[in-house]
């Protein structure tokens, strides 16, 4: 609520008739500023429960990303061993390239299970062209080979 005060002054010499008159009673002034008070500490109230909220809501979603983002990097691990093994590196797809390629029993069985024991070197031994093969292979293991 409003109040309006009025001052008036009759005698600029003498402060004794200065009159001061208002519209509003004190003990009804009183009540407004308590509401307005509590309504205050209220709103700040509400206002830090929101923010409590959001901020808990905010570091679940950090969390769960955080989650998600290790669940990931190992699924890529997982899904690169898999579709490694699946279509190039098993042992029994390395055995059947070296057998194709004509090689003897002890050299087969040499770069077999170099290949098996390296699965780097499996994947280049694939990703190269079928030409290349025997003199990467040758590369791989060596003058003795």
């Amino acid at each position: 609520m409003i109040s309006i005060d009025e001052i008036n002054l009759e005698n600029f010499n003498n402060s004794d008739d200065i009159q001061v008159t208002s519209t509003m009673s004190a003990s009804q002034m009183d009540p407004p500023k308590v509401t307005k008070s509590k309504s205050k500490k209220r709103k700040v109230e509400e206002e830090d429960v929101t923010t409590s909220k959001i901020t808990a809501a905010i570091s679940d979603v950090a969390n769960a990303i955080r989650e998600t983002s290790k669940v990931l990097s190992l699924l890529t691990l997982y899904l690169k061993d898999l579709i490694y093994l699946g279509t190039k590196g098993g042992g029994g797809e390395i055995y059947n390239e070296l057998n194709t390629m004509g090689l003897a029993a002890k050299k087969l069985s040499c770069a077999y299970l170099f290949l098996v024991e390296n699965p780097d070197k499996a994947h280049t031994f694939f990703g190269c062209p079928l030409p290349m093969r025997m003199s990467l292979l040758k590369d791989m293991l060596g003058e003795d080979y």
